[in-house]
Order: structure tokens, then C-alpha cells, then sequence
């Protein structure tokens, strides 16, 4: 029982260094894209949400 805790925590945290990789990735190029004079577009749909606090 013990191992398939460890199992399923060692699974969450894979998962979250893998979003953690594409978030730090996105953050980049949006500061690219603000440096280059344009507009920083991290995620459309979040953008574009007038229901998510910004």
C-alpha cells in the first residue's frame, strides 16, 4: 500500500515538472515577444476569458 502512494506521488510530481517545462517555456516566449515590440500571448483562451482573473 505504502509503494503505490510513493508510485502515484512520483507520478504527480513527473506531471508537474512536466508542466512546470511548458509554463517556464511559454513565460519565454512571451518575454521574446515582448522584447521583439509585439503582444505577449500566453494561452488564447485564457486571454480572451473575461472569467479568469488576471
Amino acid at each position: 500500500m505504502l509503494d503505490a502512494h510513493i508510485d502515484q506521488i512520483d507520478r504527480t510530481m513527473a506531471e508537474l515538472r512536466r508542466l512546470r517545462h511548458v509554463l517556464v517555456t511559454a513565460r519565454r516566449t512571451a518575454a521574446e515577444a515582448r522584447r521583439a515590440g509585439g503582444d505577449a500571448v500566453v494561452c488564447r483562451i485564457i486571454e480572451n476569458n473575461p472569467e479568469v482573473d488576471r
